[in-house]
Order: C-alpha cells, then sequence, then structure tokens
C-alpha cells in the first residue's frame, strides 16, 4: 500500500499529470472537490491491497467535463507523439 501511494504521489508531481490528476491524504467527499482543476484527485487514505497481489486505488472527479478535456488532451499530445514518430521515420 506504501509502495502505491508513494508511486502516485511521485507522478502527481511530474509536468505530464501535474494538471490534472492530484493526491490527498485529507478525508473528502465529492462536493470538496467541484471547481479544482484536476481530472481526479485520488484519496490515498482509500488505497487497498486484496490478496497481497491487487491494489485497489480510489479518485473522485468533479464533473465529466473536466476529465473529458484532460483525456483529449492526453490523445491529441499522443497523436503528435505518432505523427513525429512516422514523419522521422519517412525521412530515414
Amino acid at each position: 500500500m506504501k509502495e502505491i501511494n508513494a508511486a502516485l504521489k511521485k507522478v502527481s508531481a511530474t509536468e505530464w499529470w501535474r494538471r490534472v490528476f492530484a493526491v490527498t491524504e485529507n478525508p473528502i467527499v465529492s462536493s470538496d472537490i467541484i471547481g479544482q482543476p484536476y481530472a481526479s484527485i485520488a484519496d490515498l487514505r482509500m488505497t487497498r491491497m486484496i490478496d497481497g497481489m491487487l491494489g485497489k486505488v480510489m479518485a473522485r472527479y468533479a464533473h465529466e467535463a473536466r476529465y473529458v478535456h484532460s483525456l483529449m488532451e492526453r490523445v491529441v499530445a499522443a497523436g503528435r507523439y505518432v505523427a513525429w514518430g512516422k514523419m522521422h521515420r519517412a525521412r530515414e
């Protein structure tokens, strides 16, 4: 459980995820995150291990629009990456 939470904390601080994903160790309910800029906020107090092999993480999101917006940002970024790779391979 500690390893999962540490990994979530680490990734939430990266440039790629900082704007869309956050973590908290404070008690929260859905109304606490309305208006937050994140697509989701992981509640680290709710992380669980099941049978020592499966990690369960609880994340909340305020509304679908922000989630979809951040998903589209990632899809566009991935598309640019794929297109860049194809363009450079074509030049070889």
